[in-house]
């Protein structure tokens, strides 16, 4: 579910597999959540060493987390969000995760996109006569 800071209540709500994308060149991480059945994406931002997710008041199966630009409706904009989850193992597994990733990312502005290196050919056999 995702709280909008605005007002105070439950704007989305949808069940689905969060996901933690890196990006093999720049080592930035996203976190992308899509809906089950319907595929509508409900959760799309950086991870950034500036975010501070921890565990929601009273439940070892959910975590909350503030970004100022979640990008789910296409538009950059500050959300409160939070997750649940099946079991208290799978919540601690996620948060690992997320806290590898964070560690990981680059501070803002300092990693230039690398190219990928390039592909060398394989030599052309010559045509038989």
């Amino acid at each position: 579910a995702v709280v909008s800071t605005q007002s105070g209540h439950y704007g989305r709500g949808g069940v689905g597999d969060m996901r933690i994308l890196q990006n093999k060149f720049t080592k930035k991480s996203r976190l992308i959540m899509r809906r089950d059945i319907i595929l509508k994406i409900c959760c799309n931002h950086l991870v950034t060493k500036e975010m501070e997710m921890k565990p929601n008041a009273g439940s070892n199966k959910s975590l909350v987390w503030f970004t100022t630009s979640d990008y789910a409706d296409g538009e950059p904009k500050p959300e409160q969000l939070a997750l649940r989850f099946k079991t208290p193992e799978i919540c601690a597994d996620f948060l690992a995760a997320f806290n590898k990733a964070k560690d990981e990312s680059p501070a803002p502005g300092s990693t230039p996109i690398k190219n990928p290196e390039p592909v060398e050919k394989p030599a052309e056999k010559p045509a038989k006569t």
